[in-house]
């Protein structure tokens, strides 16, 4: 169903392990692994989520374009927009972080900080996941290339 080479490689996955470890680190670390943060910035009362955010997209793009001027990745290759797909994922992504008080990253770093309420957060994530990996065939079919 998906490439599992990957697990073939221990060090890529300790590089991964590694990795998470550093960003759980710096998400605890900016405050983000807190339910009120993450809610504040839904009510538009605290803005470290867009902090955060704004300074890794400024971060990652200008390393991916350096690494892309220095040759040492093939190219930038802008994929197809999807637009009615993404529309559709963005609502059921936000609905979930603005419920839960968590997206993916920062429900696991909170589950590693101790916080009990994310529990039940990331149990929902991973039926979730499994849920889209069931009905993405369908989707693919019917919704994906809507709207390109």
């Amino acid at each position: 169903m998906f490439d599992t080479s990957f697990f073939a490689d221990p060090t890529t996955l300790l590089l991964g392990a590694l990795t998470g470890l550093i960003f759980g680190f710096l998400l605890r670390k900016g405050g983000l692994t807190r339910f009120n943060v993450i809610v504040g910035q839904f009510l538009l009362e605290d803005f470290t989520v867009l902090k955060v955010m704004l300074t890794a997209i400024v971060i990652g793009s200008t390393g991916i374009y350096g690494m892309f001027q220095l040759g040492l990745i093939d190219g930038l290759h802008v994929k197809a927009a999807h637009l009615v797909a993404n529309a559709l994922g963005g609502l059921i992504f936000g609905a979930g972080m603005a419920i839960l008080g968590y997206c993916p990253g920062t429900g696991v770093a909170a589950l590693g900080n101790g916080s009990r309420d994310a529990i039940a957060g990331v149990a929902g994530m991973l039926f979730g996941a499994a849920l889209y990996a069931e009905v993405y065939p369908w989707a693919k079919k019917h919704i994906v290339g809507l709207a390109d």
